[in-house]
């Protein structure tokens, strides 16, 4: 009997010795993955303690001993181009092989329900998109699926928004393009960004504990970056598109959200960097302004899209796509075009389109005479227009010192908008798009209220709508005060709960 105990004892020892043995991968790594090209490459896993780890690929051979701690990690050298299936193999104690890997763009698509919005029956995958029109490109999910192929059925698990991104890129460059996919709706931009980096962040721009938020664990500082984002860093991408600030806005973050995102993205770029031991590069990062949703008066809307128009002046290599055409609900149901858009900043910034008119009209200065603002501004393309081709365009309001806006008039002349109003003596701030006072709606006359389309009047020739603006400074007051009430109604009822809960107990 003390015999057969031994050898069963023995063999299971075995076995938890090469359990031990077996290399293992991140599971960013997979069979069909596309690969960052013209830049260095990060390959890591775990193994065991002082094991040599040898990962081969497109001709090139490296190794490395892991640590203490059995964590291993190789930098290839820059890639080339390959929409021909590569294998990538990994040797140490055992064998790992990955398949089909293709060398193209790699960008990470992220941010919250706008982001997260799939095809499905109410948004049907378009027709003209078969395999072989999309066989080169690929995309990664949460839930350590790997990566997949692009088709109708696959596509149900697919963001629209990256969906459209990537196919546009794919149509004009014709190199593999991999979608990295992590989103998550009703979740504030702090929730993407480590603990330490959200704290910081916070007292920084003096947020009270809590960040004003109604609780809820998902929308917890480093939540959606330590359930989503962490397996991801520091896989080899291009850059980032965003879809995301409804949550500011709606939990009261929206004044501070330009400087919010100097934070965030300084902490993303070093989680792909320094803080994976490779050089701090600053990546693309451009992101969709958040539409008008009239039915949220009561939120932060207006300063959410104002600081993401402000952000560009303070981040680097950044870019903004603006799409009010398809508004004003909270999700505009057109994906297509914030995928477009977005895709115009990366060929014309990224991929040396640079004669293509990537932005709509961005305020750039504004001077002031009595009863009138001239304002000018940047990415004008081929000159400016009233949406419908009408002489005065719709929704400037002027105000004073006192900060009270007034319904103004304007019109556009040589590619300036000139705004004027006669009870606006001493003009000091100008606004554009504000509609947190009564909801912005154009007549039934007009009809583009009526339709479900957003309400926007100045564009660019090129088509591209301009963004809202504001130039004062001042606090949501207002706003806020509606949040703290419904902060401190939801204290008041979780308190009621738990003294009813304790009399329960007692009685029992």
């Amino acid at each position: 009997m003390k015999k057969i105990i031994f050898v069963i004892s023995t063999f299971a020892g075995l076995l938890g010795m090469q359990a031990l043995a077996d290399i293992t991968t991140s599971n960013m790594f997979g069979k069909g993955m596309v690969l960052q090209r013209e830049q260095p490459v990060p390959i890591w896993g775990k193994a065991d303690p002082g094991e040599k780890v040898i990962v081969s690929f497109a001709g090139q051979e490296k190794s490395v001993t892991t640590g203490d701690d059995g964590k291993w990690q190789i930098v290839l050298d820059p890639l080339q181009t390959s929409s021909e299936g590569q294998t990538l193999y990994i040797k140490g104690n055992n064998e790992k092989s990955f398949a089909s890997v293709l060398v193209g763009e790699v960008w990470l698509c992220a941010g919250q329900s706008n982001m997260a919005g799939r095809f499905g029956p109410k948004s049907p995958f378009p027709e003209k998109y078969d395999k072989k029109k999309l066989r080169g490109m690929r995309f990664c999910g949460k839930g350590n699926k790997g990566w997949d192929n692009i088709d109708e059925k696959s596509a149900k698990s697919l963001s629209r928004v990256a969906f459209f991104f990537g196919a546009y890129l794919y149509e004009e460059l014709n190199v593999p393009i991999g979608l990295i996919t992590r989103h998550n709706g009703g979740t504030p931009m702090q929730s993407w960004m480590c603990a330490e980096d959200a704290e910081v962040a916070r007292k920084a721009l003096n947020i009270p504990e809590g960040w004003r938020e109604e609780p809820k664990k998902i929308r917890e500082p480093a939540y959606q970056y330590n359930d989503k984002l962490k397996e991801v860093i520091p896989y080899g991408i291009r850059g980032a598109i965003w879809y995301q600030g409804e949550r500011n806005a709606k939990s009261n973050t929206a004044w501070e959200y330009d400087q919010l995102t100097v934070h965030f993205l300084n902490s993303w770029r070093k989680d792909w960097g320094e803080r994976a031991g490779l050089e701090t590069r600053n990546f693309p990062f451009y992101y969709v302004q958040i539409p008008t949703d009239i039915h949220m008066r009561n939120y932060e809307f207006p300063w959410v899209r104002d600081r993401q128009r402000r952000a560009l002046d303070i981040t680097e290599n950044t870019g903004m796509a603006i799409f009010w055409e398809e508004g004003p609900g909270l999700h505009p149901a057109g994906k297509e075009l914030a995928g477009k858009r977005l895709a115009l900043l990366a060929l014309a910034k990224d991929y040396g389109q640079t004669d293509l008119v990537h932005s709509g009209p961005l305020l750039d200065t504004v001077s002031y005479s009595p009863n009138t603002a001239s304002l000018s501004f940047k990415h004008v393309g081929g000159g400016l227009k009233e949406r419908n081709g009408e002489a005065k365009l719709k929704y400037f309001e002027l105000a004073g010192e006192d900060v009270k806006y007034h319904p103004a008039e304007a019109i556009i002349e040589d590619d300036k908008v000139i705004v004027t109003c006669p009870a606006v003596s001493d003009p000091k701030y100008v606004r554009y798009l504000f509609n947190a006072n009564p909801p912005v709606k154009e007549s039934k006359e007009g009809g583009a209220g009526d339709k479900g389309e957003s309400n926007f009047s100045l564009m660019n020739v090129d088509g591209i709508p301009a963004s809202a603006f504001m130039t004062d400074n001042e606090l949501p007051v207002a706003p806020r005060a509606e949040m703290q009430k419904r902060i401190d109604r939801d204290k008041r009822q979780a308190e009621r709960e738990g003294k009813s809960g304790n009399k329960k107990k007692k009685k029992k």
